[in-house]
Formats: C-alpha cells, structure tokens, sequence
C-alpha cells in the first residue's frame, strides 16, 4: 500500500510539472538556451522548436479533428514555461477542418505559408502584438472573409492574402488596398495612380502582373518600396519629390522619372500672382 502511494504522489509531481499545459511568463534567455535551442518537440497536436526568442509551432496534427482551435499561451518544456512567439512555415498548412483560428497572445510572427490552403477557415483572430505576416500566410484561403489585422503589424509579405474573399472585398471598395501603411494590393489598379500620402511602405508584388498601370505618383512619406512590387506590370513613369525613395528606385529600376517639384512651385507662384492682380485693381 505504501509503495502504491509513492508512486502516486511520484506521478502527480510528474503531471503537474511536464504535461498540463500553462499560461505564464516566458523564461529567461538562459532557460531557454539550457533546454536545446532548434530541438523538436511535441505537446499534444502541436510539433515545435524552441528558439531564442520563444516558441515556435513547425506543424499542428488536426487529427481530432478541430473546427475551433484556441490557442496555447505556452506549453511546457523540462519544467519551463515558455511562450508561443511564432507559427512557422507550413504550420497549419491545407488544414481541412479549422473553421475558427484563436492565436495566442504572444505570437509575433506568422511565417509562409502557415495558413495556406486552409479551405474551411473563414475567421482568424490576431493578438494585438503581432508584427509580421509573412509571404503567402493566408494565401488561397477560399473562405476567409473575417480578419482585423492589428495595428502592431508593419510587416506584411508578399501575397499573404492572395485569393481570399477578405482581400477581394477590399479590392471590392478600393482597387488600391492600404493595410497599417502598407500598399499590399494595386493589382486591380489602372492608368495613373497616385499612393496616398502618409503610406511608407509598398510591399511585394503590390502590382505584380498589373498591365493597365502606366505611371504612379508616390509621396514623400514612402520610405521603403520592396524591388518586385512592379514586376511584370505596364509601369512606365514615377513620379515623387526629387531626392525620395521614389528617385531611388526609379532610377535604380530603369523607370522614367518625372519630378513634382515644380508641380508645388507652379501652383504657390500662380496663387501669388492673382492675388497681387486683384489688388492692382481694386485700390
């Protein structure tokens, strides 16, 4: 009877510390490098690694299968509590069950492909920590309509959206889709086209195969344009401010450049001069 007991209270402490899951802070750098960073590991449906900055989920097995899934904050490893930071390439990859997706709080980075081909999913809820959505995430999820992208995110990959119903209702309303200031889709763009003021990045493959598009007007507040956001479209001029990131790049790209300076310059010295007129005859 006595040993029996042991050997319960012996599996009790070996429960509470490896396998029910738990919500608590992340570990120190030092924890986590001690328990073998870039080691697989399995938790339940979730494969992973542990990396520096927390973990992340390589591949979640459906087999339940889920049509909701909410997210662990963390799972534990050798005793520690460590965070979900990141959902990695192909992670959720042509999953055929999930219909609603919870990410954890934590996660920061959703790679390539993770959500790819999930025919079924419609809605994804995003933490509002999150930072990055990388090439492809959602691509060709054929259902999903329901997403908010927090304003935290100021990276968002190429395709990350592509042939999803939530990404042609926006193309629906505006054929030059703007997401935290970001240019993520001018594919249905046409003519001359001219990017808002205040936008500072227009990402990958933004206008990508677009034939209609001739020239476009991009603004001073345009810090960053990513080198295939043209590729294989009918641009032919840019026009910016001399100096910009605009000039950059067109002349980095063999793309004619028309400067608008003297657009600005024009329109002050006209003002200017009417209103010195009128009062010329109007003593």
């Amino acid at each position: 009877m006595k040993v029996k007991r042991l050997l319960s209270f012996i599996l009790s402490v070996f429960m509470l510390n490896y396998i029910l899951p738990v919500v608590g802070e992340s570990p120190v750098a030092d924890e986590i490098t001690a328990l073998a960073t870039g080691q697989k590991y399995s938790y339940g449906s979730y494969e992973f690694i542990i990396t520096s900055n927390g973990i992340e989920i390589t591949k979640f097995d459906n087999d339940v299968p889920l049509s909701t899934l909410d997210m662990l904050d963390s799972i534990p490893v050798n005793g520690s509590k460590i965070r979900i930071y990141s959902l990695g390439e192909r992670s959720f990859y042509n999953d055929r069950f999930l219909v609603t997706v919870n990410i954890a709080p934590y996660v920061k980075k959703i790679c390539s492909y993770a959500f790819a081909y999930s025919g079924n999913l419609k809605e994804v809820n995003l933490p509002s920590g999150l930072t990055t959505i990388e090439a492809d995430a959602f691509s060709n999820c054929e259902n999903l309509t329901n997403i908010t992208i927090p304003s935290s995110v100021t990276s968002i990959g190429a395709n990350a959206f592509k042939d999803t119903p939530w990404l042609l209702n926006k193309k629906k309303a505006n054929s030059l889709v703007v997401v935290n200031k970001i240019v993520i889709d001018g594919t249905a763009c046409s003519g001359d086209v001219k990017i808002p003021d205040g936008v500072k990045t227009i990402g990958s493959l933004a206008f990508s195969g677009c034939k209609s598009l001739s020239s476009i007007t991009i603004p001073a507040s345009v810090k960053q344009i990513e080198s295939d956001a043209f590729v294989s479209s009918g641009l032919r001029e840019i026009r910016g401010y001399s100096g910009s990131k605009a000039e950059a790049f067109a002349n980095k790209k063999g793309y004619s450049f028309v400067s608008i300076d003297s657009d600005t310059t024009t329109t002050t010295t006209t003002t200017t001069t009417t209103t010195t007129t009128d009062q010329y005859h109007n003593p």
